[in-house]
Parts: C-alpha cells; sequence; structure tokens
C-alpha cells in the first residue's frame, strides 16, 4: 500500500520502484471516484484547494499490486504493536490537512443524496441518509447529541491543527 497521485507519473514510478514492480497495474483512478464530485467541491467557496482539483492530483491510498485504491480502511489496533502505522496514515490522508474546515463546510451544505448511481434516468438510484441532521449524532432513543457532547475532546487527534475545540459553526 503506497500513496499515490494517479495524475503524477513521478508518484505512479515511485511507488512501483518502491515494491519492485516493473509492470505497473496503477493505471486510471476507479470509475466510482473519477465520476464522482471533485474532492475539494463545495457548494461554497471556502478557503480549499481548487473546487476543480481533480481525484487525481490527491494523494490516495493504493494497492500498487492490483491498483486498487480502497474506499476504506480499517486498523485492527490488537493486531498492531504500536499505532504508529494508523498515525501516519492518517496524517497523509488527503483531507486531513483541511478536516476542519471540510466538516464546517458538510455541515453547512444543503440536505442532499449521499451517494447517486447509474449513468441514464432509467438506471439511476439515490442513497439519502436517514438523518438529516449534522453536526452530532442521534442515540438510541433518538436523542440529538451535538458534535461536542459526542466526540469532544478529540479534535487535536482529527483534526490535527491545534485550533482546540471544534463547535458547530456560528451561521448553521
Amino acid at each position: 500500500m503506497e500513496w499515490v497521485k494517479f495524475g503524477d507519473s513521478a508518484s505512479v514510478h515511485a511507488a512501483n520502484a518502491k515494491h519492485g514492480i516493473s509492470d505497473s497495474r496503477i493505471s486510471n483512478i476507479g470509475p466510482d471516484v473519477g465520476a464522482s464530485l471533485p474532492p475539494f467541491w463545495t457548494y461554497s467557496h471556502e478557503t480549499l484547494p481548487s473546487r476543480s482539483t481533480p481525484w487525481t492530483n490527491v494523494s490516495l491510498l493504493t494497492n500498487v499490486w492490483t491498483g486498487v485504491t480502497p474506499a476504506i480502511i480499517q486498523h485492527d489496533i490488537n493486531n498492531y504493536k504500536t499505532d504508529s502505522l494508523r498515525e501516519s496514515w492518517w496524517s497523509n490522508i488527503w483531507y486531513q490537512k483541511y478536516g476542519r474546515k471540510m466538516f464546517d463546510v458538510h455541515v453547512q451544505s444543503p440536505i442532499g443524496p449521499v451517494a447517486i448511481s447509474g449513468y441514464d434516468a432509467a438506471s439511476r438510484r439515490q442513497w439519502w441518509s436517514a438523518e438529516d441532521w449534522k453536526g452530532g449524532a442521534r442515540n438510541e432513543t433518538r436523542f440529538w447529541w451535538r458534535y461536542e457532547d459526542v466526540c469532544g475532546g478529540t479534535e487535536q487527534e482529527v483534526f490535527r491543527d491545534k485550533k482546540g475545540p471544534w463547535y458547530l459553526p456560528s451561521n448553521h
């Protein structure tokens, strides 16, 4: 597994060379990722990298042997002697540097489908969140807990920006 920018041939070459791979399987970004909105696209024009930055210009953790970029990464802490891999990978995830701002933008964005598939009207499917509220979570009794009640105190681990607690934006 290596961090690869699919649009940067030097990044692809370095990842292959590190593992002694001469016949690269890293070619095109997955069609599901490539067809989705760009990584920094937002409804607002927040201070992030350009809204039009393509997925091929952000580093994605990729299996260099298969060329596949996993959708999720699970770290079973019981199988690691230290947290070092989990710690270092978290810092390398493409959105981590902008995590706090992106969370603010997400909380303020309009309600819409979380995913859409299909290439025409006949095959299109939409998935919607069961929850319209943002910036927290509901418990089993449907009581709404604000972010700071659920995740308060974890901001340094999550955002790693030394800006302290996260609060629901005042214009929400």
